[in-house]
């Protein structure tokens, strides 16, 4: 496996927040502007204005959560990274589900670590849970939206702490493959 890097996950992040922050300041200025069906519109652009963030955000935070349970396969996991993938597009299951994907991964990576005496960076069990916590908290309609835009900046430092560790990970294996060689 090769090291991750963090470009490739950050990048589309921060491109699909600042698209979709773009299009709904636009549906906020037409909002505040207009008058009879221009206002009556706004509500339906809402979403198509949010996809690129959600497609930003959700497209790399997928295909982390995969390389991050791949990186562990040949310890015990819970579950295969296919798996951890796709139970989280099963509606109300998945509200479960990211529990035991991001908050087990890290268990379940920091166990792998210590049952081979690895020296890698610890995977952040406390903000895997923060995070899906507040993931929980931001799906409350209107109350949410606080939960959802400090779950923003949590997400960035989740996914910042877990490249770090699979990065560690696969240091600490080609280390071990050298000395093993010589």
């Amino acid at each position: 496996m090769r090291p991750l890097h963090k470009v490739l996950y950050f990048i589309p992040m921060v491109f699909g927040w600042l698209v979709s922050f773009a299009a709904l300041t636009f549906l906020a200025i037409v909002f505040a502007d207009g008058r009879g069906r221009d206002r009556e519109v706004i509500p339906f652009l809402i979403f198509p204005a949010m996809l690129p963030a959600m497609i930003g955000v959700g497209l790399p935070m997928m295909i982390l959560m995969y390389k991050a349970w791949n990186s562990i396969q040949d310890g015990s996991p819970r579950t295969t990274p296919g798996v951890a993938v796709l139970l989280l597009f099963v509606p109300l299951f998945n509200l479960y589900w990211m529990f035991q994907a991001w908050w087990g991964w890290a268990q379940d990576f920091n166990r792998y670590a210590r049952q081979r005496n690895l020296t890698v960076h610890r995977a952040p069990e406390g903000l895997a849970l923060t995070y899906c916590i507040l993931l929980l908290l931001s799906s409350i309609p209107v109350l949410g939206l606080p939960f959802a835009m400090v779950n923003q900046v949590v997400l960035l430092i989740l996914a910042y702490c877990c490249i770090n560790s699979i990065n560690s990970l696969i240091a600490a294996r080609s280390t071990t493959v050298e000395a093993e060689v010589v």
